[in-house]
């Protein structure tokens, strides 16, 4: 499997973010550049608490759950929707079409 640095999918970056509403764009880039600041350490500490945002409480989970949902869902549409990575897990994406012409 390859890892996310090394698929380079970040290369597909402006195609994912082109179907973001403006409002979601300007929250994600403030988020992004809040991020760029901490020290690894911090950012992995983070990481485990997002991680377990689904089991706390209200106030405080709720918004480490949608940050956990947002940061999750750009990492993998930027994977799981390059190239590369779907031949190297060999997944093939076809539409069944030999039926269409067929009267029942």
């Amino acid at each position: 499997m390859l890892s996310f640095s090394r698929s380079q999918c970040t290369s597909e970056l402006s195609r994912v973010l082109e179907y973001l509403p403006a409002s979601d764009f300007k929250s994600l880039q403030l988020l992004l550049i809040l991020l760029s600041f901490l020290p690894k350490i911090i950012l992995l500490g983070l990481a485990k608490l997002l991680e377990w945002s689904p089991r706390l409480p209200g106030l405080f989970g709720s918004p480490l759950r949608l940050i956990r949902i947002g940061l999750r869902g750009l990492i993998f549409s930027l994977y799981y929707g390059h190239r590369p990575v779907l031949d190297v897990i060999d997944y093939r994406v076809s539409v069944y079409t030999e039926d269409l012409g067929k009267k029942s």
